[in-house]
């Protein structure tokens, strides 16, 4: 292992300075590199265990689908974060199916799931790491679905527009309204109308295949509201 990549493995696991030579050598044995394009989509199941995740640069969306193939987008996964649910085969009693989209081009390595779940079972440090990552994404999903359950569509879509803004930096968004559909679980046309009114309330502009948001206060209000 390349220098540069110990040093990613230092500050990407806390638990990296409590683990023995022997148990640093076999993580960094195994560490799987691959590199993703922007449009790649990484799937995951009960018979396919991708492994531990983590995202050294690039941006990835983790989502689950139902069988009539409609979306919700979980959590953003973002430079230096990690993803356990990508190795939920190693947890006991947690199986289940997320898929996650390659948003930006991205370098990720992965720890291979048996190799991360027997130096978990033997290190006090690791299990600690692993159930506090577990605990903060199932708090992220269990956000999401209050947001879907008690939150009317309106807010919802208000946020994901700001949350857009935030992560591209710009006013002005490239999003299609079957994506933005894909990201809350609901019908594109559900989210074409409720464009429409936020355009007609001059909240912002739409055109094709772009979103340009003119009034970021209003849409915080909506939100908030």
């Amino acid at each position: 292992m390349k220098n540069k990549d110990i040093q990613f493995m230092e500050n990407s696991l806390p638990f990296w300075k409590d683990l023995s030579a022997i148990e640093k050598n076999i993580l960094s044995d195994s560490l799987i590199k691959k590199n993703y394009k922007k449009g790649s989509i990484i799937g995951h199941s009960e018979n396919e265990c991708t492994g531990f995740l983590m995202v050294k640069s690039g941006q990835l969306r983790v989502y689950s689908h139902s069988q009539e193939g409609k979306q919700i987008t979980l959590y953003r996964l973002l430079e230096m974060d990690s993803c356990i649910f990508s190795a939920s085969c190693m947890l006991r009693n947690i199986n289940f199916e997320i898929s996650i989209d390659i948003e930006k081009d991205s370098e990720i390595f992965i720890i291979p799931a048996d190799i991360f779940d027997d130096i978990s079972s033997r290190s006090l440090a690791v299990k600690s790491f692993t159930l506090d990552l577990v605990s903060s994404r199932f708090s992220d999903v269990m956000w999401i679905f209050e947001q879907y359950v008690f939150t009317n569509m309106a807010s919802r879509l208000s946020g994901v527009l700001l949350d857009q803004v935030s992560l591209s930096g710009s006013d002005e968004l490239n999003l299609t309204h079957e994506h933005i559909a894909r990201e809350l679980g609901t019908a594109r046309e559900v989210i074409t109308r409720l464009l429409k009114q936020f355009q007609t309330d001059k909240l912002l502009r739409i055109s094709r295949n772009k979103v340009e948001i003119i009034d970021k206060n209003g849409l915080k209000k909506i939100h908030g509201d």
